[in-house]
C-alpha cells in the first residue's frame, strides 16, 4: 500500500478515473488545475495497492483547517487499508502545512473508520434536494 501526491496531468487523470469509478460520478473540481500553479493545487493523493491504482481523496487547507474530501476506494481494494492511508497521507501532509484541525463529511461506511482513526462526531449532516 502506497500513496502518492497527485503532480502532473498524467497522475490527475488517474486522479479522476479512479473517482469517478469509486464514486459513480466526476469529481468536480478537477477541470481548472491546468491554469493552476503546482504548488497551489489541493492535497490531492492516490492511494495504490501492489502498484495499481486503488483509492483517491483530498483536502483543501482553509485557515488552518484540513478540510478532507473526497476520499474512496475502488471496491475491489477495499479492506487492504487505502482508505486509512489517505486519510493518513492527507493529515500528516496538512499538518506539515500548519493545519491545526481536521474535518471530514463522512458518508455511512467511511464514518466508523474515521472515528477509529481518532475523528470524533459531532453531528449529522442531512442533505435534501429540490427539482428545478
Amino acid at each position: 500500500m502506497t500513496t502518492t501526491r497527485v503532480g502532473g496531468r498524467d497522475m490527475l487523470g488517474i486522479f479522476e478515473n479512479v473517482s469517478h469509478r469509486a464514486w459513480g460520478f466526476a469529481p468536480p473540481v478537477l477541470a481548472d488545475l491546468d491554469s493552476t500553479p503546482k504548488a497551489d493545487w489541493p492535497g490531492m493523493f492516490l492511494g495504490s495497492h501492489r502498484g495499481r491504482p486503488a483509492g483517491a481523496g483530498g483536502y483543501a487547507l482553509v485557515d488552518g483547517v484540513a478540510r478532507l474530501w473526497g476520499a474512496a476506494v475502488l471496491p475491489e481494494f477495499r479492506g487492504h487499508g487505502v482508505y486509512r492511508a489517505l486519510v493518513a497521507v492527507r493529515v500528516d501532509d496538512a499538518r506539515s502545512r500548519g493545519a491545526t484541525l481536521a474535518i471530514v463529511h463522512a458518508e455511512q461506511t467511511s464514518s466508523p473508520i474515521q472515528r477509529r482513526l481518532g475523528f470524533r462526531k459531532y453531528g449529522e449532516r442531512r442533505l435534501t434536494r429540490l427539482p428545478v
